[in-house]
């Protein structure tokens, strides 16, 4: 997964529940969430092919990811936002403590990809593995279509 297709995933997540939100304005946030969360299980649960047995182990994983994964890019987009807001007004040594959380901030995405490979792996085949990472790509294409339609 390259670094755009990290800043994105989140993103799109967000962008998804924003519009499926402006499309239906009676559904509240956590219904649309939840709404992307089902679609999500059955897409990947599709495309990866799990069975049963491997779903009840790799979901609790996954989903302790995702929420890890959102919540540092929410942080990455605070930062952004932050320098956006007040650049004008910021020092160097104020913009520089602000690349270095962000590049911190990426360095934990990573750190988070790699933890979380290992412990997929711990409880699916490589070959599902591989297909999971292809899933949350195609996952994310599907979710901009809707976003356009």
């Amino acid at each position: 997964m390259n670094k755009l297709e990290k800043t994105l995933s989140p993103m799109l997540i967000i962008l998804g529940m924003l519009f499926l939100q402006t499309s239906n304005a009676q559904q509240t946030r956590s219904e649309l969430a939840n709404k992307i969360h089902t679609q999500r299980i059955a897409f990947f649960t599709d495309r990866m092919g799990i069975t049963s047995d491997e779903a009840q182990k790799f979901w609790p994983i996954y989903n302790e990811y995702s929420e890890k994964k959102v919540k540092l890019l929410t942080e990455k987009n605070r930062l952004t936002r932050f320098y956006k807001e007040n650049s004008a007004t910021m020092t160097e040594n104020d913009i520089d403590i602000t690349i270095n959380k962000y590049v911190q901030s990426s360095k934990a995405e990573t750190a988070l990809f790699e933890e979380y490979s290992k412990k997929f792996r711990l409880v699916l085949p490589a070959t599902k593995v591989m297909k999971l990472y292809i899933a949350e790509v195609e996952f994310k294409t599907q979710l901009l279509k809707q976003i356009k339609e």
